[in-house]
């Protein structure tokens, strides 16, 4: 019996610790599940201490939050044209151009784009020297465009490197207007055709937001960003043009930019190409055989916004070249309406039949000029044989 009572009480000990157990066990478990509770709902809030990023050396914090402005860069001028062919960037072969000074139709429905599509708080426009043009003065003018203009600094150079393109100089202002400032930068060629919403509530909590240009060559196109302020990833980028080599036209901007996105995975967030960049500056007919209907009736919304702004407006037409009857039938009827498939490949034909036909009559043309050429060369030969006779 003795034993019996010993083996009794070792049971209820054990039973006793094994109870203590797995109550140990569930503690542990709910401290878990509410610490990710905690965290989950805490960090919503951007401006939460837990979700503040350290932002520079000295352990300053700051918000993942990305305001709701966009910034626009022009007129940073260019070095002469003698140093551009000699120290200028190539692509290939072949010379980047200066930039002109006028503004351009497209870049007046950029920013039209971008207040109707991204409504963003502020619309600023960055420049160093100002544009021309009757469409800058427009876009001045226009209170619904509401533009803040800002006057910056040439920037000349860069760690002692020179910048001698205006597309450089560019590249290096973009970078230290969204450290200043935040929000999205875009280049004005880029059309907008939806809100950015999405991109600048930042869910991934990243430093900065870019899409790839070619994702198989690892390259990172600069045209869009979207970041914080002082993005710890931008001054990666900044950081890195102590290396920079003028001569090469997208090492630094296009080709590094993509390396360090792989490299810090964890501080950028990269969408696929076609999240800005279709069509690509290398495929821009596509711009105008999209059979996207979506994209093609928010782009032709776009144009058809501006014209009506601009027959509805009382003007000289005398002083001003650009009037509605001049601009408007170039627009409409020389840009083909594509519904199909049938219809881009009959719209391909006809180019195709167009080109062909230019040039039959350009081979004639320099047939008929050679044929003058040696009937005059001819003449001439024959004259002057019969003057040398005695």
């Amino acid at each position: 019996m003795k034993g019996r009572k010993i083996q009794c009480g070792q049971t209820r000990q054990c039973s006793v610790y094994m109870g203590y157990r797995y109550i140990n066990r569930y503690a542990l478990l709910c401290f878990i599940i509410f610490s990710f509770w905690w965290i989950i709902f805490r960090c919503k809030n951007n401006n939460c201490e837990d979700c503040q990023r350290i932002i520079s050396k000295d352990e300053s914090i700051g918000s993942y939050a990305i305001p709701n402005i966009v910034h626009f860069i022009t007129c940073q001028g260019d070095a002469s044209e003698t140093v551009l062919d000699e120290l200028g960037p190539r692509l290939g072969y072949r010379r980047m151009e200066r930039a002109p000074d006028e503004f351009q139709l497209i870049n007046y429905l950029v920013l039209l784009s971008a207040r109707n599509k991204i409504k963003p708080d502020q619309l600023y426009v960055h420049y160093s020297f100002e544009p021309t043009g009757y469409w800058w003065t427009k876009a001045k003018q226009d209170l619904e465009l509401n533009l803040t203009l800002n006057k910056i600094p040439s920037i000349t150079s860069i760690y002692n490197h020179p910048l001698y393109h205006h597309a450089h100089r560019t590249d290096i202002a973009r970078l230290e207007i969204l450290d200043k400032y935040g929000g999205i930068y875009l280049d004005l060629d880029v059309l907008s055709l939806k809100s950015f919403s999405s991109l600048t509530s930042n869910p991934h909590h990243v430093e900065a937001i870019f899409a790839w240009e070619r994702k198989k060559f690892n390259t990172i196109c600069n045209a869009v960003i979207i970041a914080p302020i002082h993005s710890k990833f931008l001054r990666r980028i900044y950081h890195s043009y102590q290396s920079f080599n003028s001569s090469c036209w997208g090492c630094h901007s296009v080709g590094l930019t993509g390396q360090l996105a792989n490299i810090y995975k964890n501080e950028v967030h990269v969408l696929p190409s076609k999240a800005f960049f279709t069509p690509s500056w290398f495929n821009i007919e596509e711009l105008y055989f999209q059979i996207n209907r979506r994209n093609r009736a928010s782009t032709q919304k776009n144009i058809e916004i501006a014209l009506t702004r601009e027959a509805q407006e009382p003007r000289n037409s005398a002083a001003d070249p650009f009037t509605r009857r001049r601009c408007a039938p170039m627009l409409v009827t020389q840009t083909p309406l594509i519904h199909s498939a049938e219809d881009l490949k009959r719209e391909t034909e006809r180019r195709e039949a167009q080109t062909k036909k230019k040039n039959e009559e350009q081979r004639s043309t320099n047939e008929k000029n050679k044929l003058l050429i040696t009937k005059d060369t001819t003449t001439k030969i024959t004259t002057h044989n019969r003057t040398d006779k005695p």
